[in-house]
């Protein structure tokens, strides 16, 4: 299995996002993807409804709607990137909140006034404040969703610190357990109409439901909670996922400027004060001739790939598809949000984004299917991998995984004869050293 993973491609992003990324992920000293992943979702987050990408006139369009997945174990840092990425964000939403609270309180008085002065022709009610402009949410169930959704008419975001829940959460409130959960969710994925009947609540709709959203999910939770029936329901398969390298944490003095931090800022704000058409519609955007042409390419030799894959991978490929398309629009929209079309820059770097996801999304099916030998195989190697490569039998029985360190000298022979390690002599010591056979290293035996 290769230790090595391909850089999130940074310069395919708008630059007030590449140098926002860049300098965020310096700063906390992480993995680029680890806030590139957070900054496309909260992108499609505030755009919303309001924007939509016309790949075929009539009978396919795409809405603004990401997904996205970071998975890391605890400790990774997934907690202090998002909350990064998404501080604008939750500040706006506390100023909304305590502005609805304060016109409430302000409501009250008045209709208290209007009471004791007696209800007469001179005397108007009052006017209920409008509900607060609502935009972040961490409710995950559908009804809670909808309910919020039906004031918020240009679509919400969703950010939860741990997906486990999300993901555990489908038809609880139904009987045995069976029930729509996982279609409304696509529905709103989908930027469809959305309904829920629940006699507590009365009936829920939304015309245009549009749901994006962001959360960490710890690796072995990833194979709990996506190892049974969300592989087949089209829950998994719409979900982008983050797999960032884990890498030891070092300190670091680098900081965000206030020139880049602000660019991001005023770029989420500006999605949000977008408009819908005087008909609050959504604003539809075509490809120029380039840009179609490039998606059209991309499309033939995507739909080749996917005719080679299989199971859970495959449907994810089928739905990668439509994910291009949503990539592209947004970095169309975060270059320019005044943009009426969406020009082949664009499109090639939604295209080369999609093909990140698609490594990544690689990596997590062979990850939710492999056995258990293979999930031992790889925990030893992603270990040798963080020491540099290589390790030797004291050092594994002393530092490797704790659950292997008793049996160190048979687990190293059992990877040298599956061909993941190569045994190697040290001039001038008695004990083997042992190279990932896809390190440096062990490309070139002359590096020890």
């Amino acid at each position: 299995m290769s230790q090595s993973q391909p850089l999130f491609p940074y310069v395919a992003l708008p630059e007030r996002v590449r140098m926002f990324v860049l300098k965020l992920s310096t700063a906390l000293g992480v993995d680029i993807s680890l806030i590139a992943g957070p900054c496309l979702a909260a992108l499609a987050g505030c755009i919303g409804n309001r924007r939509r990408i016309v790949l075929k006139p009539g009978t396919w369009i795409e809405p603004s709607v990401l997904w996205i997945a970071i998975i890391l174990p605890s400790g990774g840092k997934k907690t202090p990137a998002m909350g990064a990425v998404l501080e604008h964000l939750h500040e706006r939403e506390v100023a909304e909140l305590e502005k609805e609270r304060a016109l409430l309180a302000e409501y009250d008085e008045q209709m208290l006034e209007w009471k004791s002065a007696g209800k007469n022709m001179f005397n108007v009610q009052p006017d209920k404040p409008t509900p607060a402009n609502r935009f972040l949410v961490s409710d995950i169930t559908t009804e809670g969703l909808l309910a919020i959704h039906a004031k918020a008419p240009f679509g919400l975001f969703v950010h939860r610190d741990e997906l486990g829940g999300w993901l555990r959460s489908y038809n609880q409130y139904k009987t045995g357990g069976q029930g729509g959960d996982a279609q409304t969710w696509t529905e709103m994925h989908q930027g469809r109409p959305a309904l829920v009947d629940r006699k507590s609540s009365g009936t829920l709709s939304v015309p245009r439901a549009a749901v994006s959203m962001v959360g960490g999910i710890q690796p072995d939770l990833v194979r709990k909670c996506l190892s049974g029936e969300h592989l087949y329901d089209g829950i998994a398969s719409r979900i982008l996922f983050v797999a960032p390298p884990v890498t030891a944490k070092t300190w670091s003095e680098n900081t965000i400027d206030d020139e880049t931090l602000e660019g991001w800022n005023s770029l989420l704000d500006e999605l949000l004060a977008l408009q819908q058409d005087d008909d609050d519609n959504p604003i539809d955007l075509p490809m120029t001739e380039e840009a179609k042409t490039a998606w059209v390419d991309y499309y033939n030799a995507h739909a080749q790939r996917e005719e080679k894959a299989s199971g859970p991978y495959r449907s994810a490929l089928s739905k990668l598809e439509a994910a291009t398309a949503r990539l592209a629009l947004l970095m169309q929209v975060a270059d320019d949000p005044q943009s009426t079309e969406v020009d082949v820059k664009a499109m090639e770097a939604g295209i080369q984004i999609s093909e990140w996801f698609e490594d990544q999304a690689l990596r997590v099916y062979e990850g939710i299917e492999e056995s258990g030998m293979d999930r031992d195989r790889r925990e030893v190697c992603e270990w040798i991998a963080k020491q540099g490569g290589s390790t030797n039998r004291r050092e594994f029985t002393r530092e490797g995984p704790s659950r292997f360190r008793k049996e160190a000298g048979n687990v190293l022979d059992e990877l040298v004869a599956a061909e993941l390690v190569e045994r190697r002599t040290q001039p001038g010591s008695k004990a083997d050293r042992y190279y990932l056979c896809d390190s440096d290293s062990c490309d070139n035996p002359g590096n020890s």
